[in-house]
């Protein structure tokens, strides 16, 4: 009989965990040239495993999930530690969590038009 050590499976968890970071540098220099040009393998490296990290204490554990978070962090810039708001959502016990990640991406989506508002000129045209 085979038995798998604890070395053997802390290795095994070591190499998924290097081969997902690769996939993960790969994925953002695709989705994301422009952001990722004028950045280190190293510096995208550190933000993968930090978004790994960040990813696992709000309870999202896939991997599509936590290339998801990534994305929506290059693309909305949200900030870490986040809002009660956006954590309550993540870590949300009775949702999928690809229900918590649309939930989580319309919070951004929505507030979108929000934030482009602009009261330029408007007294200009105050009649």
């Amino acid at each position: 009989m085979f038995v798998i050590g604890e070395r053997q499976m802390e290795a095994m968890g070591k190499a998924m965990m290097e081969r997902f970071v690769t996939i993960t540098l790969d994925f953002i220099k695709m989705n994301f040239p422009e952001w990722s040009r004028n950045q280190t393998d190293d510096v995208l490296t550190v933000f993968v495993r930090t978004m790994i990290t960040f990813s696992q204490e709000h309870g999202i554990r896939q991997e599509i999930g936590i290339q998801k978070l990534i994305a929506y962090k290059i693309l909305f810039h949200y900030d870490i530690p986040l809002s009660p708001q956006l954590a309550s959502i993540l870590t949300k016990a009775d949702m999928t969590e690809e229900s918590k990640l649309e939930y989580f991406l319309r919070q951004f989506e929505d507030l979108s038009p929000l934030i482009k508002l602009t009261l330029e000129d408007v007294l200009d045209k105050w009649p």
